[in-house]
């Protein structure tokens, strides 16, 4: 019998700002009711949390994020709308902006967190 071993492939690594307390949650609103071009369903997916990405074909895909070992799941609910917003996400290798709730979660509120962008758990033999 073989062994099975948990093997995660890292997409991407970089910093994680964070999003002002009540800001991911009000674009939420505003994507639920329709007023964007890139609207979001009523019923949300379960996750850990939402994020903002650079690219706005993310918005409604689920990321999987690792930060001091754990990952966790996280909503795409926005993105960088204007060149100087992505601009100051590519020069600060930022991934990703996260909800205040996962920030306080991760205790990194007022800094920037070192994330990995990985897939999902993968089991193959050891």
């Amino acid at each position: 019998m073989a062994n099975l071993a948990a093997v995660i492939l890292i997409l991407s690594t970089g910093i994680a700002s964070q999003y002002a307390p009540g800001k991911a949650e009000s674009v939420i609103r505003v994507r639920q009711a329709n007023r964007t071009a890139m609207p979001l369903p009523a019923t949300l997916p379960p996750t850990d949390g939402y994020i903002a990405v650079l690219d706005c074909n993310e918005i409604g895909n689920v990321w999987y994020l690792r930060h001091n070992g754990r990952v966790e799941s996280f909503l795409v609910v926005d993105c960088a709308g204007d060149a100087t917003t992505r601009a100051w996400m590519r020069r600060n290798n930022i991934i990703v902006e996260v909800d205040f709730a996962t920030a306080h979660r991760w205790r990194t509120v007022g800094r920037g967190a070192q994330i990995e962008r990985v897939l999902p758990a993968l089991h193959a033999p050891y």
